[in-house]
């Protein structure tokens, strides 16, 4: 919001730029509750706080016609006038739950402006020490997950994925005994990040760490070498 502010030359704070003194509903509402299963703003004010849904009508619009403009002015700026109110009324209610937090909240938005103002300037990353990661992480990778296949093996498991489920659900809860603490919504043993952490045991620490560095791989590795573009 602060970047469109800027882009149609409205007055915008550079304290603002610099993440502080402002709050963001949605930082904070990820803050409270990293595990929620949705942080778009109509559904995370509908969760706080009972209120009418406003954001259809101009959706469906929008849907129709792609371009926001199309919609009629006056239904845009009820839309912009409940987004605001939305906003403040989330970043209200997560904050009085933070505000022990004050330090952790102010660092945690400095870095996430710091990130927007990157994705506005871009910056250059010096493909020696690119590499070096590359290989660190790969090397990482393929060390967790041969580990992990091994113990799968010795357990009589042909194959095993360290990616599916239901090979992770057969490796702790049939082959190793490894007691439900949580099951899924249709009933299944969860194997969730929080519920592998709330497992003493070295095979799920190992899952853990291979969902860790397999993340920074596809993430910053994979994800993020196509969208380099040669400089200099």
């Amino acid at each position: 919001d602060l970047l469109k502010l800027l882009e149609f030359g409205l007055p915008v704070q550079e304290s603002w730029l610099k993440g502080e003194k402002i709050l963001d509903g949605l930082l904070l509402a990820r803050m409270d509750d990293e595990n929620a299963l949705s942080y778009e703003l109509e559904s995370s004010l509908l969760d706080i706080l009972p209120t009418t849904p406003w954001k259809a009508p101009s959706a469906k619009l929008l849907a129709q016609t792609g371009d926001m403009g199309q919609v009629p002015a006056e239904m845009r700026a009820e839309r912009c006038r409940l987004d605001a109110w939305g906003a403040f009324k989330v970043a209200e209610y997560h904050y009085k739950r933070l505000k022990d937090k004050k330090a952790l909240i102010t660092f945690t938005h400095q870095i996430a402006a710091t990130l927007a103002r990157m994705t506005v300037a871009g910056a250059i990353i010096d493909l020696d020490i690119y590499s070096t990661l590359e290989h660190d992480i790969s090397r990482d990778v393929l060390r967790t997950s041969d580990l992990l296949s091994k113990v799968a093996h010795s357990n009589g498991m042909s194959e095993f994925s360290p990616t599916n489920d239901s090979n992770i659900r057969t490796l702790l809860y049939d082959k190793l005994g490894i007691d439900v603490i949580n099951k899924t919504t249709t009933g299944l043993p969860s194997v969730d990040r929080v519920t592998l952490k709330n497992i003493d045991h070295p095979v799920t620490e190992l899952l853990i760490e291979y969902s860790r560095v397999d993340k920074l791989y596809s993430t910053n590795i994979r994800g993020l070498a196509k969208l380099f573009t040669p400089c200099g």
